[in-house]
């Protein structure tokens, strides 16, 4: 600010003003202003006032991610099947389409194997494995076949 030709003891206040607002970088715009409103009072009437609860930092949430239906997951399954032979679709594509069932049931993913026409693995893993191993066997099959 000097170089633009500001006024050197201008430059200092505002360097102090900044360094004293420091201490309140965390606050919320409005729990900063609520706290001015406490300050001019206390500074009016020399009584501090009384504040009923401290504001509290919002918490930080995970965003939840909605659980995978029966239907839902079969409706993956063939989407991503139909969609395996597009040069869009990669096999990483492919299997972190199909870790998402990994969320679902033993039971759920051997119905799910059935409906899809593989034969459904003894663990949740063989079947992911079974459904894994059909759809890139088609996009493999089909680049094979590309000329």
């Amino acid at each position: 600010m000097e170089a633009s030709g500001a006024k050197r003891d201008i430059v200092d206040e505002l360097r102090r003003a900044c360094d004293g607002f420091a201490p309140f970088a965390e606050y919320a715009v409005k729990d900063f202003a609520r706290f001015l409103v406490r300050a001019e009072e206390y500074s009016r009437t020399g009584i501090i006032p009384v504040q009923g609860k401290a504001p509290s930092k919002p918490r930080a949430t995970k965003p939840k991610v909605p659980a995978l239906t029966l239907e839902d997951a079969k409706a993956l399954v063939t989407s991503l099947y139909d969609r395996a032979i597009s040069e869009d679709v990669s096999y990483d594509h492919i299997g972190a389409e199909v870790q998402k069932l990994d969320k679902l049931t033993a039971s759920d993913l051997k119905e799910i194997a059935k409906h899809f026409g593989v034969v459904p693995g003894k663990t949740k893993k063989a079947s992911l494995d079974a459904i894994l191993e059909k759809i890139s066997r088609r996009k493999a099959t089909h680049a094979l076949t590309q000329f």
